[in-house]
């Protein structure tokens, strides 16, 4: 997909490979991972740059749980307030969103 794409508004499908490694990360308690895989996929694959930010917060988000030992209400609120505009990325990428929102 190019950037003309998604100026027009098409959506991709986020493929079924790479929604079982979301579900897996998920299973395995790597959240931040997931979400920066999605992320990662929409802005390098799709050019959708406004997902580019939300993989650079969420690998760093995971860098400063390892620093600090895990997360706290602090980076939990942090989190928490990204989820929403996370999803409208997602939503306005994708074509699958709902079964990549519902494996996070």
């Amino acid at each position: 997909m190019k950037l003309i794409d998604l100026l027009l508004e098409k959506k991709v499908e986020f493929p079924e490979k790479d929604v079982d490694l979301v579900r897996k990360y998920t299973h395995q308690n790597q959240h931040q991972s997931a979400r920066s895989h999605i992320a990662y996929y929409g802005w390098s694959k799709y050019g959708n740059r406004n997902l580019k930010k939300f993989d650079e917060f969420y690998r760093l988000l995971n860098k400063l749980g390892d620093v600090l030992g895990g997360f706290g209400p602090e980076l939990s609120k942090l989190k928490q307030k990204m989820e929403k505009p996370f999803y409208k990325e997602i939503k306005k990428t994708f074509s699958n969103a709902e079964d990549i929102i519902r494996n996070l």
